[in-house]
């Protein structure tokens, strides 16, 4: 009776384990799709293709990416005026100098910003892709 208990646990551990990694459909990472490094040259990329809202300093970057998604524009442009906050525009390449958790620290390498450093959430960058130049 014993072993036939402990065999169903695993069997309905097993199940449950395949059925999460069904629904998160976890597959191995490419040059296309992994977690960026400190190094690695990114682009800045959002859903709604508005600007991207970049930290002077991490702790920003929660208020900005609320402001982003309620596309509160007096919040931002709050931000920008106190200067504890810059723009720059879906696309741009940036390099990632410091992982922090879910928070980077990257460098504007091209547009209007080009040389500022800011902070910004994960989910706004994705790596470069190799039709891309840098």
């Amino acid at each position: 009776m014993n072993r036939f208990v402990i065999a169903v646990v695993i069997l309905a551990g097993f199940i449950l384990l395949y059925g999460v990694g069904r629904a998160w459909k976890l597959k191995p990472e490419t040059p296309e799709n992994h977690t960026l490094h400190k190094g690695e040259v990114a682009i800045l990329t959002s859903t709604t293709g508005q600007a991207i809202w970049l930290g002077e300093s991490k702790d920003a970057t929660r208020r900005l990416q609320n402001a982003m998604g309620r596309q509160d524009r007096q919040e931002l442009e709050k931000a920008e005026a106190a200067q504890a906050a810059f723009p720059a525009t879906t696309g741009t390449q940036a390099r990632v100098v410091v992982e922090d958790g879910s928070r980077y620290q990257v460098e504007i390498l091209d547009g209007p910003a080009a040389g500022r450093r800011g902070w910004v959430e994960f989910e706004y960058l994705r790596p470069i892709r190799p039709s891309e130049t840098h």
